[in-house]
């Protein structure tokens, strides 16, 4: 009957013929009283899609229409969106979610407290329905129903006292949730709110043992949430968590953690706090600091890890750009050595004397020549953050110092060698900017320079990330007339061209500085 039934509407049909609705009702009138669907889904396509297509049917059976359908469906993990879409059994499943909203929720219901093996069958499908090449953006309602139905979980376990049987569930929403938010930004309201409370309690439970992977999704989650709240200007999320009592405590132990998925992400989650408490002056209400060993930091900096040394590197040029502010209140790096010999040098004001930032000095330079683009670019903010914050305003002396290294030199021929056999990002034009102003002039060879400008006149200064650096660098070779007198009156002409995207970039804008800041977590938070 039910067959019968599904086979003559048609599976794509939305409405049913007048002619069809006693039919119908009766219908429904006998699924009601069947105690599984096993006995009538029959494992056929058009049975399944046509579930879903009657309203009364998805909503009187629609969770255990799919939990039995995913129980007949082999297990697929490598599946691509294209392979998905064309795979019998998930195929069907695959374009019903995307189209049908009762399926939708049903699949999100099934989230909240189904068992492990369907959890995870539903986690794949919403994965690839909404990760980038799904070409499916959630809609709005969609991710603000699965905070709340994530916020209503958590709540759950507060009651039940245990994380363990909900694990799983915690684990994919928390994943579904970042790739929803992912490809839809939305501003923090108060379903977030509540969950960066709910979470940070969990987290600071001394009492609840949970499990290493459900930290580090929290973790990811909590800086998912500062990053989006940071770009918009929403100190809500921050304030939150650093003035919860407990949780800088619990941030210590995870940074420390032996678990590396869970330390690297800490670090970050860290600088970001550090980051937005120096860019919304939140005051330290809270006692305790993160205490970080200064030997420590410095062996995770020329980690071969890439993770380590990105989540590091973050870290250094967060605590750089922020060191003479409040910020640093929660933050203090410990150093065991003596240093009673240093009064009267200019460095005794510096939480990292000049021994160790030549170290790091070099170890961030290491990075800068790494092949992962992402990792020089954090690289070169790192630096340029040291040698222009950190030390310039306080030290002058130790900072000319540590500039006029002869490894300096060797890394301003190097970058220019390789930028010019286009083998180095725009980014590192940020060092080049610095260190060709204060000690490389004489050492750069024109032709170099000339080469470099001549590809930069060929493009749109507008399409470039790093459009800052690009335009202070054509400055600067023609204020110091080092072009020949026709490429320069070239580049003059295209900076007149762009005049007014020009005067923006002199422009001191501090909301550039807190959007470049920000730039370099939006990868590895949502990798």
């Amino acid at each position: 009957m039910v067959f019968l039934m599904a086979v003559c509407t048609g599976s794509t049909q939305t409405h049913t013929k007048k002619e069809q609705q006693q039919g119908l009702r009766l219908l429904s009138v006998g699924l009601s009283k069947c105690s599984s669907t096993s006995s009538w889904l029959l494992g056929h396509p058009k049975v399944f899609q046509w579930c879903f297509l009657n309203p009364k049917i998805s909503n009187m059976q629609g969770k255990h229409v799919l939990k039995q359908w995913l129980s007949i469906i082999p297990a697929q993990m490598s599946l691509s969106p294209l392979d998905m879409s064309q795979e019998p059994g998930w195929a069907e499943l695959f374009t019903l979610v995307k189209e049908n909203t009762k399926c939708l929720q049903a699949a999100l219901d099934i989230l909240t407290d189904g068992d492990e093996e369907s959890v995870s069958k539903v986690t794949l499908l919403l994965g690839r329905v909404f990760e980038k090449d799904g070409k499916q953006s959630p809609n709005p309602k969609t991710v603000s129903k699965l905070k709340q139905m994530l916020s209503d979980v958590v709540h759950r376990i507060f009651l039940a006292k245990s994380v363990k049987k909900a694990k799983h569930n915690l684990t994919a929403m928390l994943e579904i949730l970042l790739i929803m938010q992912d490809q839809f930004v939305t501003g923090i309201n108060a379903t977030d709110l509540k969950l960066v409370n709910q979470v940070c309690s969990l987290l600071g439970n001394e009492n609840e043992k949970i499990p290493k992977q459900l930290v580090f999704m929290f973790e990811e989650f909590l800086s998912n949430l500062l990053l989006q709240a940071g770009k918009s200007q929403d100190n809500r999320v921050a304030t939150i968590i650093l003035t919860d009592k407990s949780f800088l405590y619990i941030l210590q132990h995870l940074v420390l953690s032996n678990e590396d998925i869970v330390s690297t992400k800490a670090l970050q989650l860290l600088a970001l706090l550090v980051l937005q408490q120096a860019d919304f002056s939140i005051p330290h209400l809270a006692k305790n600091q993160v205490q970080l060993q200064l030997e420590w930091l410095l062996e995770r900096t020329k980690s071969k890890v890439y993770l380590q040394q990105i989540s590091v590197l973050q870290f250094w040029a967060v605590y750089f750009s922020t060191q003479f502010t409040s910020s640093c209140a929660i933050v203090e790096i410990l150093d065991d050595t003596d240093h009673t010999d240093l009064v009267g040098r200019d460095d005794t004001q510096l939480n990292v004397k000049t021994q160790y930032l030549r170290k790091l000095l070099i170890y961030i330079q290491q990075a800068v020549f790494k092949e992962n683009r992402h990792l020089q670019c954090i690289a070169v903010i790192c630096l340029h953050n040291l040698l222009t914050r950190y030390l310039k305003p306080q030290v002058l002396k130790t900072g000319h110092s540590l500039v006029e290294q002869p490894w300096n030199r060797f890394m301003l021929t190097t970058l220019l060698e390789t930028f010019e056999a286009r083998k180095t990002p725009t980014c590192v034009l940020a060092i080049v900017n610095l260190l060709v102003s204060r000690v490389g002039g004489e050492l750069v060879k024109v032709k170099q320079l000339e080469n470099i400008v001549t590809a930069f006149l060929k493009g749109d200064l507008k399409q470039d990330s790093w459009w800052n650096d690009v335009v202070v660098f054509l400055h600067y070779v023609c204020h110091n007339h080092i072009l020949n007198s026709n490429l320069e009156k070239k580049v003059i002409n295209k900076l007149e061209e762009n005049h007014q995207y020009t005067d923006q970039c002199r422009q001191s804008d501090d909301t550039k500085k807190i959007s470049k800041m920000y730039a370099i977590f939006d990868r590895s938070i949502n990798a």
